[in-house]
């Protein structure tokens, strides 16, 4: 079995009561409201979270792309996999929608 680690990487440090008033946050919803200092924190974070989850044996990660959803900051997943392959060691990367899955040795 290959264990695979995944997250769609929201961007939750956006005002939640105006997501709620605005009623919904996928395509339409504003990108003044993205904090670039937010946002480089919780790209940090989830950096983080894909190496730990790798020193605990995960074997490969999964990302993902939306565009303009803040419940998923990654608009491009192949630039992230650019820099997982970089901090990670064996892992294997599954991009969607590109549905490839690829060593990272293979980028190197």
């Amino acid at each position: 079995m290959h264990v695979m680690y995944f997250t769609e990487q929201p961007m939750s440090a956006y005002p939640a009561k105006i997501g709620l008033e605005f009623g919904a946050t996928a395509l339409m919803f504003s990108n003044k409201y993205f904090d670039p200092v937010a946002g480089s924190r919780l790209y940090n974070e989830y950096l983080e979270q894909y190496i730990y989850a790798e020193e605990m044996g995960v074997e490969g990660f999964m990302l993902n792309e939306h565009h303009n959803a803040p419940f998923c900051m990654q608009a491009k997943c192949n630039i992230f996999a650019s820099i997982l392959a970089a901090v990670t060691k064996k892992g294997t990367h599954c991009l969607w929608p590109r549905t490839r899955c690829v060593s990272p040795r293979s980028w190197r």
